[in-house]
């Protein structure tokens, strides 16, 4: 049998602002994918923050171990990039290209592709890139299956607003501020324009989608779609929250049900595995990750009983862990010095002047938190130092020590020195913008 195709699409920022998710907001591309296959309602990044997230995703392995500490831009790269699909799949037989944003070095030519598209990533670039490798693909015939990653930038912030294409306006009068932002006019306009970069997103997806199908592909061809991390929102992006850390994950193609939906505890290492069985390899034993196909197929309830969370750096030095289980989650900061939010780590808009303004800056972070996600779904109540959950804390406590200890953290032997001196400190007003590669 022929190894199917696998397609992997992959967006900025997004976290579970979908309709397969019941967020309002149109995303027909993305219903319609989860309605051939399996949408997964409990998924998590174990970093959220965009290059390491990616970086996990791509090798199985956290981003302290694979090498991909902090943001690409500043320096930060993969430590095993003989791991990343593009050449595990080749040595099955794969032809590999890639078509916008990839994230984890600067220099996307190192990865390995044999073929890179496009290094736009605006959805009708893509969708182009997609559509002209896809009638390439069929001109061949029968021939060697294929990975096609697609990264889009949207819908990640640009210069503090969110770019979308014409049509795609909502209507700010009638959003809902997301999270636990207050709901005023900044609030919602800054919502209103990240839910019309959303559908952009999904406007992108479909069309390759659409070209999947046009060329003949959809039936043997894997699709996985998925996104880093939570929303560029204060106490969402960059944070171990769920708000952070919750992305939306559909998986459709051969082996996949048909309109499944899962509400397993997974992670978004558990993807590399995942594909790579699908393409008839077996993960090493290094793999941090967890198949995801005794869930899919129903040969099992759940593949893991919690998801490990770190982040280190994103534009500023930041080290954090979490262990997050069904119900409870335990985040550990291991830095004495911050003691309040880390401003150049939340993207700059109307949203986050808001809430500077509402004294968030002056908000207290505790060192430890532990949240009941069973009572408190937002991880409002710190219950850290409550006596009737000091089993719980003690317990998580031990475990993330444990996986730390077990995945060699560096964070255990003291602070993270930058890749380059020139890190933002913590003290910096604003981030550094970029358009990603």
């Amino acid at each position: 049998m022929k190894s199917p195709n696998i397609l992997y699409l992959h967006s900025h920022d997004a976290g579970r602002c979908v309709s397969p998710l019941g967020f309002a907001v149109e995303t027909p591309a993305l219903m319609g994918l989860a309605m051939r296959g399996v949408c997964f309602r409990n998924a998590h990044t174990v970093a959220p923050t965009c290059s390491p997230s990616r970086s996990a995703l791509l090798t199985g392995l956290y981003p302290h171990q694979n090498g991909m500490l902090g943001l690409a831009h500043f320096g930060f790269e993969l430590n095993c990039m003989e791991r990343h699909p593009a050449n595990r799949l080749r040595d099955h037989g794969y032809y590999s290209a890639l078509a916008g944003i990839q994230h984890i070095t600067e220099h996307p030519e190192s990865i390995g592709f044999d073929e890179i598209l496009c290094k736009e990533s605006d959805p009708e670039d893509v969708g182009r890139a997609a559509e002209t490798f896809l009638a390439k693909m069929a001109s061949r015939g029968e021939n060697a299956p294929f990975f096609l990653d697609i990264g889009l930038n949207a819908p990640h912030r640009r210069n503090k607003r969110f770019p979308f294409a014409a049509g795609d306006a909502v209507d700010p009068r009638y959003v809902r501020p997301l999270g636990t932002l207050p709901d005023n006019e900044e609030t919602r306009t800054d919502t209103a324009e990240f839910l019309a970069s959303v559908q952009s997103m999904d406007r992108g997806f479909g069309s390759v989608l659409d070209a999947l199908k046009r060329w003949g592909f959809e039936e043997n061809t894997l699709v996985i779609c998925t996104t880093d991390h939570g929303p560029p929102f204060p106490d969402m992006k960059c944070t171990l929250r769920d708000d952070g850390t919750g992305v939306f994950l559909i998986m459709a193609g051969p082996g996949v049900p048909a309109g499944t939906v899962n509400s397993a505890l997974v992670a978004n290492i558990d993807i590399y595995p995942t594909l790579l069985e699908a393409a008839g390899l077996t993960p090493d034993d290094a793999v941090e990750g967890k198949s995801l196909w005794p869930l899919i197929h129903g040969d099992a309830e759940s593949v893991r009983d919690c998801v490990f969370g770190e982040i280190n750096y994103h534009v500023s030095y930041e080290p954090v862990r979490s262990i997050r289980t069904d119900r409870w989650k335990y985040i550990r900061v291991f830095d004495d010095d911050y003691a309040q939010p880390i401003l150049p780590n939340c993207d700059d808009g109307l949203s986050r002047q808001t809430m500077i303004r509402r004294g968030w800056l002056e908000k207290i972070v505790s060192r430890e938190a532990l949240y009941d996600l069973d009572q408190d779904s937002l991880e409002q109540i710190n219950l850290i130092e409550q006596p009737e959950c000091a089993d719980t804390r003690d317990e998580l406590r031990k475990r993330l020590e444990s996986w730390m200890a077990r995945t060699d953290d560096p964070l255990l032997k003291g602070p993270i020195p930058p890749i380059r001196p020139k890190q933002h400190l913590p003290s910096t007003r604003s981030p550094l913008w970029f358009v990603p590669r």
